[in-house]
């Protein structure tokens, strides 16, 4: 969806592919759509090889898998030899030197990751119910956890926010101040 709204000969914008071996590789050069939905599947299954996904809750190394969809898969090695892996200030910054190194006035899409996961279903992100094994959604980068709050509403809130779409929801403080400071950093979205 993300790529083309399942549109158009080449869906899956897979044409630039190393898998592509029938058609030129340059934007738009597959013109079968199910050709570019095999190229594009093939170079996904890479990415989330490379960016060592375990399983379908991994949400930080499938992050990080889409955006070297994006980018291409050497971002997945940048990432995480720079940054330890996928942030969104890190894809902003990948973007910038890409775009300084070819000398072009734009390279991907920084917002990747938000804009395909979009369209993926909140069970796919979290499930249906809290996992309260999630380590890093409950304690270890749960600000709530680090100050002892354990069991508070925020706490609760900051987790699952975490839990569902895999990063920090960039709030802080009482119930009806996370409310107001969510709201402002993600209008679109709620």
């Amino acid at each position: 969806m993300q790529e083309s709204g399942g549109k158009g000969n080449d869906p899956m914008q897979a044409s630039e592919s190393g898998y592509n071996t029938k058609y030129p590789r340059v934007p738009n050069g597959i013109t079968g759509p199910e050709y570019s939905i095999e190229v594009g599947t093939h170079t996904f299954s890479d990415c989330l090889k490379k960016a060592k996904v375990k399983n379908s809750s991994d949400t930080e190394r499938i992050y990080l898998a889409l955006q070297g969809y994006n980018y291409g898969s050497d971002y997945i090695e940048w990432a995480i030899r720079n940054f330890g892996g996928y942030s969104k200030y890190n894809a902003q910054q990948f973007s910038d030197n890409k775009k300084q190194e070819l000398n072009v006035s734009g390279y991907g899409d920084p917002s990747y990751v938000d804009h395909v996961m979009r369209y993926v279903g909140i069970t796919f992100r979290g499930g249906a119910n809290p996992n309260f094994n999630n380590l890093e959604a409950w304690v270890t980068k749960n600000p709530y956890a680090q100050a002892g709050l354990y069991g508070q509403c925020t706490w609760f809130a900051w987790g699952r926010f975490y839990e569902l779409y895999g990063y920090d929801p960039g709030f802080s403080g009482d119930g009806s101040s996370c409310v107001k400071e969510l709201v402002a950093a993600y209008p679109d979205k709620f």
